[in-house]
């Protein structure tokens, strides 16, 4: 008996020896990723959520990559969370059927550090997609490019996008616009895409309609093209139809086509393509009306 009692006491030791060298169980902490662009360099990209959403194609895009819906600077230099430093003409919405207010920013300077002038600064894109329109220079938007990135029901749960794409038509805006008949250009989609605008650029666009743009590729420079006064960057952002393809838009002027007037009504007043503000996915995070 007494053996007995000496061999589960030599078990016990044994046990509480090897328990002691067995690795212990820890809580690993694991540090979420900040949400704020304050810190991230010039020309860096931000995600609007945790996951990477990927944006369906379009009913007329051909083996073309899905666009992520990854936010870059405009504008070269210049990070997301300085634009509201910049920020010199801001969005306000037009009435319905009326070509009033501002439908996108200006952004602008006259010095700003070493650089004594903003012509020449380069324009990236924003959001990566497809090219839905390239514009030569006439009035009022001058060297512009539209880029249309398609969207996916996750992506469409943002609460300041504008969901409905089949209100506010207008077939008879404003009497005080004249706007030739643009049925032929209505747009039939049953997707919906962002369509982004930067306008009065230095030069004449390079890219053709149909052509894949990265998220932070470089579209062009700035300028002051179209009858602007001072060189600037105007960017305008519209939820619409899914493969809208836009040609020349003008107004204003007196030798403007009936064709230019027409895609420039479809855009601005016709209620296809309902302008939001751009701040709101440039810099969520940050009160742009008390600027």
């Amino acid at each position: 008996m007494k053996n007995n009692t000496n061999l589960i006491t030599v078990m016990l030791v044994l046990f509480s020896l090897l328990s002691s060298c067995s690795p212990q169980p820890q809580n690993q902490v694991i540090q979420p990723v900040p949400s704020s662009t304050a810190a991230l360099p010039t020309g860096a990209t931000v995600s609007l959520s945790t996951a990477t959403l990927q944006a369906t194609d379009t009913a007329t895009a051909t083996s073309t990559p899905a666009p992520e819906f990854l936010v870059s600077t405009p504008l070269e230099e210049i990070s997301l969370s300085e634009l509201v430093e910049i920020l010199k003409n801001p969005f306000q919405a037009p009435q319905p059927g009326r070509d009033d207010g501002h439908h996108g920013v200006d952004f602008a300077y006259y010095s700003r550090g070493s650089r004594t002038q903003m012509d020449g600064l380069g324009i990236h894109a924003v959001l990566s997609g497809r090219v839905a329109g390239v514009m030569n220079n006439r009035p009022p938007y001058g060297y512009a490019v539209i880029i249309e990135t398609p969207l996916n029901h996750r992506m469409l749960e943002y609460s300041f996008l504008p969901l409905s794409t089949t209100t506010g038509i207008n077939r008879t805006p404003d009497t005080r616009l004249f706007c030739p008949n643009y049925d032929d250009l209505e747009p039939v989609s049953s997707g919906v895409s962002i369509y982004t605008l930067y306008a009065h650029m230095l030069d004449q666009p390079v890219f053709s309609v149909g052509e894949y743009l990265d998220s932070g590729a470089k579209i062009g420079s700035v300028g002051s093209t179209g009858a602007s006064i001072n060189a600037h960057l105007h960017l305008e952002m519209r939820m619409g139809p899914s493969g809208a393809t836009f040609g020349e838009m003008a107004h204003y002027i007196n030798d403007a086509t009936d064709l230019e007037m027409a895609t420039y009504c479809l855009w601005r007043v016709s209620g296809y393509f309902t302008p939001f503000d751009p701040m709101l996915i440039l810099v969520p995070d940050n009160d742009v009306n008390s600027k």
